[in-house]
């Protein structure tokens, strides 16, 4: 069973209602990301994934406040997955759930010109 939200980039404060402390253990989150417009994809994404990252981190302190192994859990799952020997494990400001970025629309982005395309 799974219970979908989408939250547009313009009501990105809604995103409050599908995460929260009660379903962050089983949650993951799907970025899409609209490849036919690559002047917007970075800040689009960025802007998204700060938005998913802040919700992820508030709703993970109020669980370890009221539960603080299970959010430990959380956070030591989320290291096991990116590997404790990555180089870049200091560096990285992981969310604690699963995310996934997809780009839509390859199919009009895979003919731009490859000046535009970077």
């Amino acid at each position: 069973m799974s219970g979908n939200w989408e939250v547009a980039l313009l009501f990105s404060n809604l995103i409050e209602v599908p995460i929260t402390k009660q379903c962050v253990k089983n949650l993951s989150v799907l970025i899409c990301v609209d490849l036919s417009r690559p002047e917007t994809i970075w800040t689009t994404l960025e802007s998204l994934l700060n938005t998913v990252k802040q919700r992820v981190k508030k709703v993970v302190a109020e669980l370890k406040h009221e539960n603080p192994s299970e959010a430990n859990l959380m956070v030591a799952e989320c290291l096991a997955r990116y590997g404790s020997d990555h180089p870049d494990k200091d560096i990285v400001d992981l969310i604690p759930i699963p995310t996934v970025i997809i780009g839509t629309k390859y199919d009009e982005f895979q003919n731009f010109d490859p000046e535009k395309r970077k």
